[in-house]
């Protein structure tokens, strides 16, 4: 399970605005790529069984499994984008530095 905690401090208010995500998951996380949107979302990429999630805070987390994902994602580390299609279909952009 990953959580992320949110503190937001506001001028007006002296306790800070508490916001908790988690994320349940099986497997073992093997790498954490960071996103670079202003969410500050990551891809977990997972070891047995094999494949990534992304964290999509805010949202229902997305998630693509199999081999051939680890690998392309092993090849094009740097997350781009997230489109969600439906409930159940999603499209991962991936790059690397080239």
């Amino acid at each position: 399970m990953v959580t992320k905690v949110d503190l937001a401090y506001y001028d007006e208010v002296s306790d800070p605005l508490v916001t908790i995500y988690c994320i349940e998951f099986p497997g073992l996380i093997g790498q954490i790529l960071p996103c670079n949107d202003e969410d500050h979302n990551f891809v977990f990429v997972t070891e047995k069984p094999a494949g990534i999630i992304h964290s999509n805070y805010g949202h229902f987390y997305r998630r693509a499994v199999g081999e051939e994902v680890s690998s392309v994602v092993q090849d094009y580390p740097i997350p781009l984008s997230l489109s969600p299609m439906s409930p159940c279909d999603t499209i991962f952009a991936f790059g690397n530095r080239n």
